[in-house]
């Protein structure tokens, strides 16, 4: 609801075919707070867009040597302005203890 501290937006289109199956799907993550957006602690440039997150399934009616082909595909690429990191000492800001996500573009195929 409103006063959930992140909210997601999603847009998607999925399908089902028979054993076939297609899902895409865009999300944003939003955190409400306080701080305004231009703010270097602010959270909101910390939370990543995913577009797009893809899982196709497609095994086809022919068999192959009396067995079955599959074809199975997931892609997911995600872009954040900032580094989400977790501080050992909030007022240095290069005492990174761990990051939670990079900052940037991130692909993987499978």
């Amino acid at each position: 609801g409103y006063s959930d501290l992140v909210h997601q937006s999603s847009l998607y289109l999925t399908g089902l075919s028979d054993r076939n199956y297609f899902d895409v799907r865009a999300m944003r993550f939003s955190v409400q707070e306080n701080t305004l957006s231009s703010d270097p602690t602010a959270r909101a440039g910390e939370q990543p867009w995913v577009l797009p997150s893809l899982d196709y399934d497609y095994i086809p009616d022919m068999s192959v040597a009396g067995g079955q082909r599959l074809l199975n595909v997931n892609a997911r690429a995600i872009s954040r302005d900032r580094l989400d990191a977790v501080l050992e000492d909030v007022s240095d800001p290069t005492s990174v203890n761990n990051a939670r996500g990079i900052e940037g573009q991130s692909t993987r195929l499978t």
